[in-house]
């Protein structure tokens, strides 16, 4: 009986982790919990005078800010640490389709070398899917 159950469980756990959920273990904030110190930084990289915080991914020490300067497109800023003390390490910015997940996330490995896979994942995933892509 106890085999059973053990083999039972193990059934489960397994289905489990292949419904796992593309951004399980990334961390996902709203503009609500921006600072004005992090805006500022993240608009003077871009050479605006200021931007706002649309969405923030993280994992680690990675972070990806959606933000969006009042004169421009939205874009992707992703940074190695902490945006206010370093200059982000590239830009993505567009639209994807649900067919180019895996191009996309080509090119975040390509463009963000280091970034945590997990989160390469889930921004691939987040513009192609989760955003109505």
């Amino acid at each position: 009986m106890r085999f059973r159950l053990l083999v039972v469980a193990v059934v489960v756990s397994l289905a489990q982790g292949a419904r796992a959920a593309p951004c399980d273990g990334v961390e996902q904030e709203g503009p609500e919990g921006q600072h004005a110190t992090i805006r500022r930084a993240i608009a003077g990289q871009l050479g605006k005078a200021d931007v706002r915080v649309l969405e923030v991914l993280r994992h680690a020490r990675w972070s990806i800010y959606l933000v969006e300067p009042p004169d421009a497109e939205p874009a992707f800023a992703f940074y190695s640490g902490d945006p206010s003390t370093n200059h982000y390490v590239t830009l993505w910015g567009g639209v994807a389709t649900p067919d180019e997940e895996k191009e996309i996330l080509a090119w975040v490995e390509k463009n963000a070398p280091g970034i945590p896979p997990p989160l390469g994942r889930c921004f691939a995933w987040h513009v192609t899917h989760g955003r109505g892509g």
